[in-house]
């Protein structure tokens, strides 16, 4: 089970929800993102699992305070109802994104990857009016990483998932290498910017690179 999944899942009721759910077709629904830790996933008076913050999925509909949604754990997706005010729209439509390539260096302190390179980005985000007050990273599966490089390397286009991020000490303005986390976190007030910086390892040959974060990509010069 995917760990941003389901978490504390009534083994018996949610089973017997899964499946009776059919897998989805192809569609384009809107995603969203569970904001608080041990968010009741509730179907009608009853709570048939908690989801962990973090936890995409997809939106099917909302009803006033309350939204539907479905949500996959395992080979199987399990539909419920949360509260509408723990998600946060899973998307940086909203947000002004900015990004540019801030170094490219053989060496990463006294790191080396042959016939690779290390290439640094920094992303500077400002929040909107409509902007989610909480982003989420995640890229620790390839095929659904929502952070990624995209470069041209001879004649084929590569994907690249970050190779680290520069995290913030607590309490601190001093960063570090962060590689062994991989998700990311940004809270983002109205009004408010930040400034991210991802690694990526590409190969020296590597050129017109692309940034993708979610649903938007920015080139990089």
């Amino acid at each position: 089970m995917n760990r941003r999944a389901l978490v504390g899942l009534l083994v018996g009721l949610a089973a017997a929800r899964a499946a009776q759910t059919p897998p989805p077709e192809e569609q384009k629904a809107p995603r969203v993102v569970i904001i608080s830790d041990k968010t009741p996933l509730m179907f009608g008076n009853e709570k048939v699992g908690e989801l962990a913050e973090g936890t995409t999925a997809e939106l099917l509909k909302t009803d006033k305070d309350w939204s539907s949604i479905r949500v996959a754990f395992g080979g199987s997706w399990c539909v419920g109802w949360v509260r509408t005010a723990l998600t946060v729209p899973d998307s940086l439509a909203a947000v002004t994104l900015a990004a540019r390539v801030a170094d490219r260096r053989d060496f990463l302190g006294d790191l080396n990857i042959p016939e690779r390179q290390f290439l640094t980005v920094r992303v500077k985000f400002e929040a909107t009016d409509q902007s989610p007050s909480r982003i989420y990273f995640h890229w620790d599966d390839f095929a659904t990483a929502d952070v990624h490089l995209l470069c041209r390397h001879g004649k084929k286009t590569q994907k690249i998932l970050p190779f680290g991020f520069m995290q913030r000490k607590p309490l601190s303005t001093k960063t570090k290498l962060e590689r062994v986390d991989k998700e990311h976190r940004l809270t983002l007030g109205q009004g408010q910017s930040r400034i991210e910086v991802f690694i990526f390892s590409v190969p020296i040959a590597a050129r017109r690179f692309q940034l993708v974060l979610k649903d938007v990509a920015r080139p990089l010069r």
